[in-house]
């Protein structure tokens, strides 16, 4: 009998690579998903591509980053940016929006802020693409 040695990564990695599931996981934490060794950047045709960054324009966001010592080194990706970058991967943009307006995920806050979508001031943006 033999054993399978863990690969890199942990058993989420022998998973993904016994099933061949296609993942593609990027937030603010990339560099920590990097050191693991998942193999994040795999997408296949077709395949939707969902990111979320803190916003750089949102001065609460940038004052909180500064003061984290998990964000010591990170680079607050602006929106047009990561839709530059996306497109530069050969990702075609399906969606881009500001969320997390509010403190509260009462359903008046979730309400009001689904339509500001579009309104720069989100603690957050995110976006799908597609491959």
């Amino acid at each position: 009998m033999t054993t399978r040695q863990a690969p890199p990564g942990g058993p989420l990695r022998g998973f993904l690579d016994d099933w061949r599931i296609h993942l593609r996981a990027k937030n603010q934490g990339e560099a920590h998903i990097r050191s693991i060794g998942l193999p994040y950047t795999i997408v296949r045709p077709g395949g939707l591509v969902a990111i979320y960054e803190h916003n750089p324009l949102n001065p609460l966001t940038r004052w909180a980053v500064s003061r984290c010592a998990f964000d010591a080194d990170a680079v607050l990706l602006g929106r047009r940016e990561l839709a530059r970058l996306a497109r530069g991967a050969g990702l075609e943009l399906v969606m881009q929006s500001y969320i997390v307006f509010f403190p509260s995920r009462a359903p008046l806050f979730s309400t009001i802020e689904r339509g500001l979508g579009w309104l720069p001031l989100g603690a957050q943006h995110g976006m799908a693409a597609r491959k």
